[in-house]
């Protein structure tokens, strides 16, 4: 008797569950039917449309057939239409759907969406929903009202969100007329990753070559150094000739390091008076593939009369597992030290060249 009460039991709530699923399914058929008849009837009535409109945002559809809703109104053409968009988007009817009205009024762009943007903006304390009419500024070409922002927003993660908004409209212009009054160096590093994003070589290079402060004219190389490598070789090279701080010639190594810029670093590697600076761009070149740099390194390695720099190109050799050029240093080599750190370096390698010349060490 146990068994047969459990058994229906089992059988109920499976049967329960398949009436819920059957449900679930008849109701989002039946709202695909409606906005198959909504998206009809906004071309050819749009003001009974919109009153069906009006009728489902204020009851229990589900907020994705409600979300559809407001991209249908958005696309019709009446007063009413954008009288309900307005209201939508200022947060007095239906406050859940607000961000999405105001996604569409950006798409829009004309003069009247953009002062009720601005005047929503103005009125809201809500940081989610003035980022998301800053990204409306954005989709609408309006660098005026962004730029407003980006000067007197009181609000840095607002001001922040601007200048990323104005780099994505690839608003040049305007960014590097920002970066001269702007005190924050919050804000300054974002204008330099916006005009980064906009591909202004030419403001960066500005800054990295004048700027006061060393962290922003860090900044403005590593974002030179993400350029196209066309308009990122020659800036880097041009800076790193006028450079006299080594933190900052460095950093210009990294950057021609990021880009390939294999023939620069190796002009800096044989030619820099420092052993350091020598030392940094042969590490760059450790980091490319053997083909653009293992000749180089080889070329470096004889002309090089530091040690500590020696030991960098074996370590840079050694990083591209060229065992072939390791080797033939090794037996050139006369300086029982560096042969020894050749020697080491080969013996971790499974390389046929390498065991070979391990072979023939213990052989003699």
């Amino acid at each position: 008797m146990k068994r047969l009460l459990i058994a229906v039991a089992v059988f109920s709530m499976g049967a329960f569950g398949a009436a819920a699923q059957t449900q679930k399914q008849s109701a989002a058929d039946s709202e695909e039917m409606k906005m198959e008849a909504l998206r009809g009837l906004s071309d050819s009535n749009p003001a009974a449309a919109l009153g069906q409109i009006e009728k489902l945002l204020a009851g229990d559809a589900s907020f994705d057939m409600k979300q559809r809703l407001v991209t249908i109104v958005s696309d019709m053409d009446t007063s009413e239409a954008r009288g309900l968009m307005e209201r939508i988007a200022r947060g007095q009817s239906n406050p859940q759907l607000q961000l999405e009205a105001i996604r569409h009024l950006g798409d829009d762009g004309d003069a009247s969406t953009k002062k009720i943007l601005t005047d929503v903006y103005a009125g809201s304390s809500d940081n989610s929903v003035k980022e998301a009419i800053l990204r409306a500024f954005a989709n609408a070409d309006d660098e005026e009202h962004l730029l407003a922002v980006a000067k007197g927003e009181k609000n840095i993660e607002l001001r922040g969100e601007a200048v990323r908004q104005l780099g994505n409209m690839d608003s040049a212009s305007a960014l590097s007329q920002l970066y001269q009054t702007e005190t924050s160096n919050e804000i300054k590093g974002e204008i330099i990753h916006a005009l980064g994003n906009t591909n202004s070589e030419k403001e960066l290079v500005q800054i990295a070559e004048h700027d006061s402060s060393m962290e922003m004219r860090l900044e403005a190389i590593h974002s030179i150094g993400n350029l196209d490598e066309g308009a990122a070789i020659p800036a880097l090279a041009a800076l790193y000739g006028k450079e006299k701080e080594n933190s900052v010639r460095e950093e210009i190594i990294h950057s021609l390091a990021n880009v390939d810029a294999a023939k620069e670093l190796a002009q800096i590697a044989e030619h820099d008076a420092s052993a350091e600076m020598r030392a940094h761009a042969i590490h760059g070149l450790s980091n490319l593939d053997e083909e653009t740099a293992g000749p180089a390194l080889t070329a470096l390695y004889e002309k090089e009369k530091d040690t500590s720099v020696r030991e960098e190109i074996i370590h840079a050799l050694a990083n591209q597992d060229n065992a072939k050029a390791l080797v033939a240093l090794a037996r050139k080599e006369s300086n029982p030290e560096l042969k020894k750190s050749i020697i080491h370096q080969l013996a971790n390698m499974d390389d046929k060249e390498a065991v070979a010349y391990m072979m023939e060490i213990l052989n003699k």
